[in-house]
């Protein structure tokens, strides 16, 4: 008896909980015993046969509508109070998707049939309200409610149906969209022909950057010339930095307020890019510092629309100047170089070339100071001429150093590069310091120094690692000292080596 009330208690709480569960499961079930996986086709129209299209906001009163119609078989999309803006340009294809995505409604459930309580499901009143007319003047309405608490789906139902569906949240979010969001985000639409020059303005470093625009053949792509602050090539950085800019035809548009463009500092961009073309006419576009999660703010004189683009959309903003520009001080290709004159001090020497293509080919030419030069290492794979040739047109590029006044009259060494149209640059050599040299072009200081090393520098065995001088004595003495048209290196070496 004693164990029997003992368990009297424990009987009553399992019952109770038995029953809570048996009510809890009936009623959920009769919360769910309308919700049939359907994929039923609530709504399907083309969106050719669609003459108007309106997304009425419920809670705010805000309303998008487009209208179209059709010329020669082509859609073409208005939006409704915008036709006469010159200074709104509808992207046509967002439209078309836009119009396309909401004239079609495919249900995930039907959630309910003949409710009582369409509030329940943000139905009574309707978040947004789809009013599409066709061409035949036949009108439906699509009402939008509530997202469900997964945010995977939204509730909808059909204006005069009875039914309750749940469809893909995105319906919601397009329902959402406003005008800013079918603006043409074609940013630039600069063809490389028309483009003389472009430059580019830093307000981080000061930097002020002007190059010449040289378009390759079909205008598909084009070379940088750099000319100002300095001369000389640009760095593929900054061919893909210009190019980023020149193909930004994907942004978003958006709406920026007062305090927004200041905190942004559109005011003053950051980052300034003018494209001046052949006919005067210049475009200009400029971005913020970057923003949060890798994004700028921009402006352009082609919009008077704030956009917004990723880092991985335009790259280079940040590169250091070393990186925009080219490696090499006077790099030319061999071929289009007819002499090389140097002078260092009281010494002096002339290289003189005739290469149509490669200074391996059997017509080419090369000249020391009207001595044969093509001479060849005894594997036959390098020419020693080549080896002088490739010292001068490979000299790196130290460093920038703006602020700089060099004695241009305390030149160390000069080189006079002549092309094959008799035009000739001169670079002198002005000491900077103990290891380095400022490089002055055609009597104007390049902003550019090089080490010592680019002019001294003994290779020994490695071909690639001369300086200048050392390739020009290495060349002479391998004349001198070649057998056959041949000449082995490492006799060179020792006698360096030991004259040192």
């Amino acid at each position: 008896m004693k164990t029997f009330k003992k368990l009297i208690v424990p009987i009553i709480i399992m019952v109770v909980l038995l029953i809570v569960v048996l009510v809890w499961a009936i009623v959920n079930n009769k919360d769910k015993n309308t919700s049939v996986p359907s994929n039923e086709a609530v709504l399907s129209m083309a969106s050719y046969d669609v003459k108007t299209l309106t997304v009425h906001n419920n809670k705010t009163d805000y309303e998008i509508a487009f209208s179209s119609e059709h010329v020669d078989d082509i859609q073409i999309w208005s939006m409704m109070g915008k036709e006469n803006e010159e200074d709104f340009e509808l992207d046509q294809e967002k439209v078309a998707s836009y119009v396309s995505f909401l004239c079609t409604f495919t249900s995930q459930d039907r959630v309910a049939e003949d409710p009582t309580d369409l509030a329940q499901y943000g139905l009574n009143p309707a978040e947004y309200t789809i009013t599409i007319t066709d061409y035949s003047g036949n009108v439906t309405q699509i009402l939008m409610g509530n997202v469900l608490a997964s945010g995977s789906y939204a509730y909808f139902m059909k204006s005069g149906d009875n039914k309750v569906y749940t469809v893909a949240a995105i319906k919601h979010s397009f329902c959402g969209y406003t005008e800013i969001d079918f603006v043409n985000s074609k940013i630039l639409n600069l063809n490389y022909g028309e483009i003389n020059n472009i430059e580019f303005i830093r307000k981080t470093d000061g930097l002020d950057m002007i190059s010449n625009c040289v378009p390759a053949v079909g205008y598909d792509t084009a070379q940088y010339n750099i000319v100002s602050p300095f001369v000389t090539d640009s760095s593929n950085v900054y061919s893909n930095m210009i190019d980023s800019i020149i193909s930004l035809n994907e942004a978003k548009y958006v709406i920026l307020t007062d305090e927004e463009v200041k905190q942004y500092g559109l005011e003053d961009p950051a980052y300034t890019f003018i494209f001046t073309m052949h006919s005067g006419e210049q475009v200009t576009i400029q971005f913020s510092d970057v923003v949060s999660k890798g994004m700028y703010y921009g402006k352009s004189s082609t919009t008077d629309q704030y956009f917004m683009v990723s880092d991985q959309q335009v790259t280079g903003f940040d590169s250091p100047i070393m990186t925009l520009i080219g490696e090499w001080i006077c790099y030319k290709p061999i071929s289009e170089v007819k002499e090389i004159n140097c002078t260092a001090e009281d010494k002096e020497w002339t290289l003189t070339l005739s290469v149509p293509n490669a200074i391996s080919d059997p017509d080419a030419k090369a000249e020391l100071n009207m001595r044969n030069a093509l001479v060849k290492t005894p594997d036959g794979s390098r020419t020693y001429a080549a080896i002088l040739y490739e010292a001068v047109a490979t000299i790196a590029i130290g460093g920038v150093d703006f602020d700089a006044t060099p004695d241009i009259n305390n030149v160390f060494m000069t080189i006079t590069m002549i092309n094959n149209n008799n035009n000739q640059t001169v670079y002198k050599f002005v000491p900077r310091d103990n290891n380095s040299y400022y490089v002055v072009v055609n009597d104007q200081y390049s902003c550019f120094y090089i080490y010592a090393d680019e002019l001294f520098a003994y290779g020994r065995d490695n071909t690639y690692s001369y300086g200048v001088w050392p390739a020009y004595e290495l060349l002479r003495y391998a004349i001198d000292k070649q057998s056959n048209g041949t000449f082995d290196i490492m006799d060179f070496c020792e006698a360096y080596e030991a004259a040192a």
